[in-house]
């Protein structure tokens, strides 16, 4: 017991540490729609126009309503984000004078979902997705606009203060769906149905995932006067860690470590009314090794060469419920070794797939199911060349985002390794946890 104290302690400096800096970074970030004119200080104050005046002014002196309109649209139809922003400041003067400018509100919406592709945190990302989607709902309502929008425009161009929209959570902080953030998080779980009465007990875990480098991918060409496709998420050189420790032990009884090459993102803007994507990921040459002794496997080593994943979403109009669907599929080879040496050096390709679903409503959270399963195939007996193996994981969750970056993650979690052979009785494997994990993504 005394070594699971010492490390909680270091686990809990650890990750008091990352929150600390990750807090520190959000909040030195400007907001997504901080306005370019700085506010009068002091007494200086009570002599600042009215937004709805000083949009009328500055869009006077730029020739009209018209041309400024004009102007927002060249700016969202670029493949700038400094453009995608200009357009952004133009349409929040627009829509300060009319709110039910149906034009505004359209490029504004389409300026906004661009620079959502582009975003440097999840947090910005969900601020200009709220803006999409605020946007569609003032589009789709029957007759004029329903001036939220408006209201935020007016306030942005007044000095930048935005009104928030209601949206749908993120994924959780620890999920594979959303490659493109960087992770961690620590648990405290409760294990049991483990091969031996050992492993069974209290553990605390880690999970956590970086990309050595990030950037962006190139940008697709357009060959239609639509709506921004979006840039990609570029990633290269991605390291996960997975580790558990058990109580009383300072040694790590479960690691799971990975390292990808290289790693695309291509997030979408949402659009209401039916089942949509909303994101895409590629992985190149994912590499990943450990051992897992409370499922009696002493070594795993996997070589993914593809992984394709795809999410999509359903939201109807004005409802605040959103349900979501990811699937995946990859294809590699893998090496796994047993305590039971009848099943040593084991090896065979693998493709695996997951699913994943989950339904979230503002204010509430998000309920999700996850479920992985990785089969091996053989032409041959272990005599004759090699046996099947099968993992396999399943997660039921609750999820709710605290502050930031931070998310609570309570869930109950199955994995099995299986070794099976015609020739051979099964050696089958199984482990539960039951846990809450405190998460940041940065």
């Amino acid at each position: 017991m005394h070594h699971l104290t010492h490390a909680t302690e270091r686990a809990a400096l650890a990750l008091a540490l990352i929150l600390l800096l990750t807090s520190a970074r959000i909040s030195a970030q400007e907001s997504p729609f901080a306005s370019p004119l700085p506010e009068s200080p002091g007494p200086l104050a009570a002599d600042v126009l009215p937004p709805a005046e000083e949009a009328r002014r500055m869009v006077a002196m730029m020739g009209g309503a018209v041309a400024v309109r004009a102007a927002a649209a060249e700016a969202a139809a670029s493949t700038s984000a400094a453009d995608w922003a200009w357009s952004m400041r133009l349409t929040a003067l627009l829509l300060a004078l009319d709110g039910g400018d149906r034009e505004a509100l359209r490029i504004r919406g389409d300026a906004a979902r661009a620079l959502a592709t582009q975003a440097a945190t999840p947090d910005r990302r969900e601020a200009y997705l709220a803006e999409v989607r605020a946007t569609e709902r003032s589009l789709q309502a029957p007759g004029p606009a329903d001036g939220s929008v408006a209201a935020a425009s007016a306030a942005e161009a007044a000095g930048g203060r935005h009104a928030a929209h209601a949206g749908p959570l993120s994924l959780p902080a620890a999920d594979p769906w959303n490659i493109a953030s960087n992770y961690a998080s620590f648990a405290l779980a409760d294990a049991s149905w483990t091969i031996d009465e050992d492993f069974p007990g209290t553990k605390l875990v880690f999970d956590g995932r970086y990309a050595l480098r990030r950037g962006r991918g190139d940008p697709p060409s357009r060959d239609c006067d639509c709506q921004p496709r979006p840039t990609p998420q570029k990633m290269v050189g991605t390291v996960g860690a997975h580790l558990q420790w058990g109580e009383g032990e300072a040694d790590i009884e479960y690691a799971r470590l990975s390292l990808a090459a290289l790693s695309y993102q291509w997030d979408y803007g949402p659009r209401s009314g039916r089942l949509r994507p909303y994101r895409d990921t590629l992985e190149w040459g994912v590499l990943q090794g450990g051992k897992d002794d409370p499922l009696g496997v002493d070594s795993y080593v996997e070589l993914t060469l593809l992984r394709l994943a795809r999410s999509w979403y359903y939201q109807s109009e004005g409802s605040p419920w959103l349900f979501t669907l990811g699937a995946d599929l990859s294809g590699g080879y893998a090496w796994a070794d047993s305590i039971d040496d009848t099943y040593q050096d084991v090896s065979n390709p693998v493709v695996g797939s997951s699913i994943r679903f989950g339904v979230s409503r503002s204010g509430w959270g998000q309920v999700y199911a996850e479920q992985r399963v990785n089969n091996g195939f053989t032409l041959s007996s272990p005599a004759r060349g090699g046996a099947v193996s099968r993992e396999a994981r399943f997660r039921f969750g609750y999820l709710h985002r605290l502050h930031r970056c931070l998310t609570l993650d309570l869930f109950v979690e199955k994995r099995s390794f299986n070794f099976s052979d015609p020739d051979l009785p099964d050696l089958y494997t199984k482990s539960k946890r039951t846990g809450a994990a405190l998460g940041c993504a940065f």
